[in-house]
């Protein structure tokens, strides 16, 4: 007997050497016939569709929100994280250097105009996505937003506190 293996229709897939095909689940889509597996939807899009024959059946998570690639319905599309902000059409990006959330309805956050909180003066963020602001040593000062420390030297347009 010859071992007959399917050829899917766009929206199935077929393992190799299988002879059934699979509806793609929640999440993917197949778009060409006689495909071995199932494309997810990207990070920041959902679709609870079964057999999705096209990444059309992605639909953007709410503003606010992200997902990880594959997600198969709205529910796993959650608020954006501490150290990051949500912008549009969606998804959530870290916070730039000087700037911070800490929580995730600061990340989620979509009324200002400006993404993230800043640091408040001599303190800083020297990467991108920071949940906190560190701050500057004792020689060293900063202004409100600032992603990095200035040491004092006797040019420093502000005075430096006296070290202990």
């Amino acid at each position: 007997a010859a071992n007959t293996c399917a050829v899917c229709n766009a929206g199935e897939y077929a393992g190799e050497g299988e002879a059934f095909c699979i509806p793609c689940p929640a999440g993917t889509y197949s778009e060409a016939p006689g495909a071995a597996s199932c494309e997810n939807c990207e990070a920041g899009r959902y679709s609870a569709a079964t057999g999705a024959t096209s990444d059309a059946t992605c639909e953007l998570c709410p503003l606010g929100t992200q997902s990880s690639e594959g997600a198969g319905s709205q529910a796993e599309c959650s608020s954006c994280a501490p150290g990051k902000y949500a912008a549009p059409p969606t998804g959530c990006f870290d916070c730039p250097r000087g700037r911070y959330t800490s929580t995730a309805e600061e990340a989620s956050d979509t009324s200002g105009d400006a993404p993230c909180l800043p640091c408040p003066a001599m303190t800083h963020t020297s990467t991108a996505g920071a949940s906190s602001c560190v701050a500057c040593g004792s020689d060293e000062y900063s202004f409100r937003g600032y992603g990095d420390c200035v040491l004092c030297n006797a040019s420093s347009l502000v005075s430096c506190p006296a070290g202990p």
